[in-house]
């Protein structure tokens, strides 16, 4: 990426959220800066290391200024420089990414049938962590879609495209209450469920984990359909990874999970298992069903009024 790009993008970073992500990240602000239009940080664990960032973004050299301050943080962090500015720019959200790779991606464009495809299984999966962590040991969803999961994934947001890649990226803010924590715990779960699955098939343990999946619900079909969905060609492999808003980072949840084409064949397998167990409900489901088989006997007045002496 050519410094043009990278410096369009600092100047959407702005001071108080620079401030915001240093402190998270254990920076200090130093009083005695060298000029008085700038903040100054230091950190105990680089000791002969400084940031300094402008106090005003309004000015023609802003971007030029921050850039050596993400510089600085790129070389001490050895992280991506785009993911650097990101988090500048956005200190407190998750960022999740789900990336395709494919000899036919690498061609530099995809069909609009296939970007469809893969964003509807991107959504499903965020439906399908939500519901299995409002819902545990439940096996199946029917109803993804109602009104209070469609309410708490409002607040989850179609990240900027990346520069030469084909990635989904989707941002989760902190400052939602109630809603956060839902969509975080959810996060958190696709990616145990998604390391577990991986983990069972790298170690060549797929028929103990069916056994261990008929006997305790893990997740649900329709978290693993999703996933299922999301190899858009029989050669793509799927790598999802997450940043952690560095104000509330998450420990010992794996940051990046590659999923690689040939395993997709295992997934289905062990799904066709969850799928075909005994159907573990949502309470939302049973009230649903209770509602259906309600209206039922409500159109057939005299069977109704049979049942109910029956049962009396």
């Amino acid at each position: 990426m050519n410094n043009e790009i990278l410096l369009n993008l600092i100047k959407k970073i702005k001071p108080h959220n620079a401030k915001k992500y240093l402190s998270a990240k254990g920076w200090k602000e130093v009083k005695d800066s060298p000029r008085k239009d700038t903040y100054l940080f230091a950190h105990p664990a680089y000791k002969y290391k400084q940031i300094i960032i402008p106090q005003e973004d309004d000015y023609e050299l802003y971007a030029s200024d921050m850039f050596i301050a993400v510089q600085r943080l790129q070389e001490i962090e050895k992280r991506e420089i785009t993911s650097i500015i990101t988090q500048l720019t956005n200190p407190d959200i998750d960022i999740l990414r789900y990336r395709i790779q494919s000899q036919k991606a690498e061609a530099g464009s995809l069909s609009l049938n296939v970007v469809n495809k893969f964003i509807n299984s991107v959504i499903d999966s965020l439906r399908a962590a939500v519901c299995d962590n409002l819902y545990p040991q439940t096996t199946h969803h029917s109803e993804m879609s109602n009104k209070s999961i469609s309410q708490i994934l409002e607040h989850a947001q179609f990240g900027q495209t990346e520069h030469g890649s084909f990635v989904v990226k989707v941002f989760a803010p902190l400052d939602i209450g109630d809603e956060y924590k839902t969509i975080r715990k959810g996060i958190v779960h696709l990616f145990k469920s998604t390391k577990t699955l991986v983990d069972a098939i790298e170690a060549n343990s797929i028929p103990s984990f069916i056994n261990q999946i008929q006997k305790k619900t893990l997740f649900s079909d329709n978290l693993v359909s999703a996933l299922i969905d999301m190899q858009i060609w029989d050669d793509a492999a799927v790598e999802l990874s997450t940043e952690w808003s560095p104000i509330l980072p998450e420990k010992n949840i794996p940051s990046k999970i590659m999923i690689p084409a040939e395993y997709f064949r295992d997934i289905e397998k062990i799904n066709q298992v969850i799928t075909l167990s005994p159907k573990i409900l949502t309470n939302e489901d049973h009230t649903v069903n209770k509602h259906k088989h309600k209206h039922i006997l409500t159109d057939q007045v005299s069977e109704a009024q049979l049942l109910t002496l029956e049962l009396r």
